[in-house]
């Protein structure tokens, strides 16, 4: 995280592995993001401060490229679940899949 104006540069993660993709919520102190801190990309999410960090999603897949719906309720993310194809999928914000 930066100040506006470049100042007060802050990691969040403090992971050696690849932490990307992050997405802050329209409404809510958290944010979401793809790591493959546990080996494969997972998407975990976090408080805004970067303490609790939560993997979501648990699949031999790559999950990919989060982010909140406009009601901060639920996360939006692809992966290559479905036989390699890369499909759009839900959850709630503690990882339980939604179906739409």
């Amino acid at each position: 995280m930066i100040d506006i104006d470049g100042a007060n540069l802050k990691n969040l993660t403090g992971s050696e592995k690849d932490d990307k993709e992050p997405a802050w919520p329209p409404k809510g102190d958290k944010i979401c993001f793809k790591s493959k801190r546990d080996g494969n990309c997972e998407i975990y999410v976090m408080a805004i401060d970067g303490q609790n960090p939560l993997r979501l999603t648990n699949h031999p897949k790559m999950d990919k490229v989060p982010n909140w719906s406009p009601d901060s309720k639920s996360i939006v993310f692809t992966s290559n679940r479905n036989r390699g194809n890369w499909d759009i999928y839900k959850m709630n914000i503690d990882g339980q899949m939604l179906f739409v």
